[in-house]
């Protein structure tokens, strides 16, 4: 179920965390690509240190429950959309799908 965004920055972030939610599913090596991006990326920004925590943790837990808690509908899920490391870059063909979705749902 679709998480209600009120905007199409949020649908379209939505839309993306599903391709990377179902890439973790089918892939789960794709979990150290993901902790790979947090120790080169987030771990030396002081900023960023609580969600390099959150995701370290997250990234123990099995494939479909990280991929569950990324698409929640909460305010956890949306923290996790917006700073998830990146698992899987979307082709084009995939991001324009994905741009097909939004469109269609805020329509």
């Amino acid at each position: 179920m679709p998480v209600p965004c009120y905007d199409r920055n949020k649908e379209r972030c939505y839309e993306l965390a599903r391709i990377a939610a179902a890439k973790l599913i089918e892939n789960p090596s794709l979990i150290e690509e993901g902790r790979k991006y947090l120790e080169r990326h987030v771990k030396s920004d002081p900023a960023q240190k609580p969600y390099y925590v959150l995701w370290l943790r997250l990234l123990e837990r099995p494939p479909e429950e990280i991929a569950s808690r990324l698409l929640a509908d909460s305010v956890e899920g949306s923290l996790l959309r917006d700073t998830r490391p990146v698992f899987h870059i979307p082709s084009q063909a995939e991001r324009n799908e994905a741009r097909k979705r939004v469109r269609r749902h805020l329509s």
